[in-house]
């Protein structure tokens, strides 16, 4: 299989392309949730004041599309003009069983690194960016945790469901774009792994319009940076925010049971914590070390 048409071109061409392929697609797909929400269920996505279950599914078909059309069709379309051999771009291989081994030791660094990390995110003074902009990240923020909180019902066929839309989607869609095509340019084009991989982070996690998140939303780009680095294999990276996702689905669908799994699992020591993620790390060097990846 060829190239694509445009290969040679430069990697800032490049990274310029792939941006604008994103905001094109993002444009499109955001007018195309807006007149399917008007058709489908008479509901204007720009003024909703209340979420009932009409509004929950207009914004579940809203959020498949902003992931296919802001990530994955403008990184198939990037593949087709500027490389062709996507399986080589995007490093789809088999994944080795000394991988597999390895994914959960990362997973749980990653879930008791973001525990602490939105905490410290939470206590941070923000105030110098004036009442009415901390007034306007606030409220947008709290719309988003809402929108998100009502994705999931108490039902396991909601359950199932939002395991697809709100972990594997995002997994697929995200990993492709940010790891496979973004942090795969950034590297080239700064001439440095660890730049190249904190760069892609940083957008990861503004994208995300998260602010109250930010910090831990940036450990966890830079932790699946690494991953795909070491493993050269996307679909390490893609397990990972699959299994991360879903462990948030969890956490919520059992708050609403009223089973709260997340207070009955969750170690609150945090020198026993540091413990655990120390013992992960220090096996993940040794598997490193020797090769085992």
């Amino acid at each position: 299989m060829k190239n694509g048409t445009y290969f040679t071109k430069s990697l800032t061409e490049k990274l310029f392309y792939f941006f604008i392929f994103c905001l094109i697609g993002k444009i499109i797909f955001s007018g195309l949730s807006y007149y399917i929400s008007i058709w489908a269920f008479q509901i204007d996505l720009t003024q909703i004041d209340s979420i009932n279950n009409i509004t929950i599914r207009s914004y579940k078909i809203a959020a498949l599309l902003d992931q296919i059309g802001t990530f994955l069709i403008p990184s198939i379309i990037f593949c087709w003009f500027f490389n062709k051999k996507y399986y080589q771009l995007l490093k789809f291989h088999k994944l080795k069983l000394s991988t597999i081994i390895a994914l959960p030791l990362i997973l749980i660094i990653m879930v008791i690194s973001s525990s602490f990390l939105l905490k410290f995110n939470h206590n941070i003074d923000f105030s110098f960016l004036g009442d009415k902009t901390m007034t306007l990240i606030k409220t947008n923020q709290e719309k988003m945790d809402e929108i998100h909180q009502s994705f999931i019902g108490t039902t396991n066929k909601s359950l199932l469901f939002n395991f697809f839309l709100m972990a594997l989607v995002p997994a697929v869609c995200e990993e492709i774009a940010f790891r496979g095509i973004l942090q795969n340019l950034f590297i080239k084009w700064t001439n440095n792994i660890h730049l190249g991989i904190l760069t892609t982070s940083i957008i990861f996690a503004i994208l995300h319009f998260q602010f109250y998140n930010i910090i831990p939303l940036l450990i966890i780009g830079i932790l699946l940076g690494y991953t795909l680095a070491i493993t050269n294999n996307i679909w390490s990276t893609i397990t990972l925010h699959f299994a991360f996702n879903s462990l948030s689905i969890i956490s919520i669908y059992s708050k609403k049971r009223e089973m709260d799994l997340e207070n009955k699992i969750t170690i609150e020591n945090p020198y026993l914590n540091a413990i655990i993620v120390l013992i992960c790390i220090i096996l993940l060097i040794i598997f490193w070390r020797k090769k085992i990846f």
